[in-house]
Order: structure tokens, then C-alpha cells, then sequence
């Protein structure tokens, strides 16, 4: 029986993994994290293979943005269209739960 338990515990973990729910998704914009000054919203414009293409929003304005699903990182895009260089999420973190409901979005 033990030998089970990790095999199952991947097919668990999957299938629990988070998802925007319909109820925190309106006109296409789902809640993403929330820190002590700010939650963000995210859009999905694109997903090419493990690569998500965001639109964010949250009180200081709207930017885009990439995530890896694959390694929960994230990079801005900015205006002129240039990338910034990628950063890593944090387990329980906002960017972590933003990255999480980015890459659930379809």
C-alpha cells in the first residue's frame, strides 16, 4: 500500500490545484493576490505551451505580464513592449496566488 501513497498524492495535487472560480471572475478579469495595500486582477490574453500573456490591473493602473506555469515566475512587459527579467514567486505569497490564477485561465 505504501507504494501508492506519492503516485497518488501527484494525482491529488493536480486535481486540487487552484483555479479561478466563475464567482471571482467578472467580464474576463479574475481576483488574483492580495497584499495590505492592493489585489490585482488578471485577463488572459494568450497561452503558448506553459506561458501565460496577462493583462494585470489593480489601483494603480493596468500592465502586462508573463507567467512561466511550469515554475510560478513572472515578468513584466512593458509599453515599448520590452520584458523585464523573471522573478520568482514565494509559497503563500500574492505574486504566487496571481501567478496560480493566471496559469489556471483559459
Amino acid at each position: 500500500m505504501k507504494r501508492f501513497f506519492f503516485p497518488s498524492m501527484i494525482v491529488v495535487s493536480v486535481f486540487c490545484s487552484p483555479a479561478a472560480s466563475a464567482e471571482d471572475c467578472k467580464d474576463g478579469w479574475c481576483k488574483g493576490g492580495c497584499d495590505e495595500k492592493r489585489c490585482v486582477k488578471v485577463k488572459l490574453l494568450s497561452k503558448n505551451q506553459s506561458i501565460a500573456t496577462v493583462e494585470l490591473s489593480n489601483n494603480r493602473g493596468i500592465g502586462k505580464a508573463e507567467y512561466d506555469c511550469e515554475n510560478y515566475m513572472y515578468r513584466f512587459i512593458r509599453v515599448d513592449q520590452t520584458k523585464s527579467e523573471w522573478k520568482s514567486t514565494a509559497p503563500d505569497s500574492a505574486p504566487r496566488k496571481t501567478a496560480e490564477v493566471a496559469c489556471s485561465l483559459k
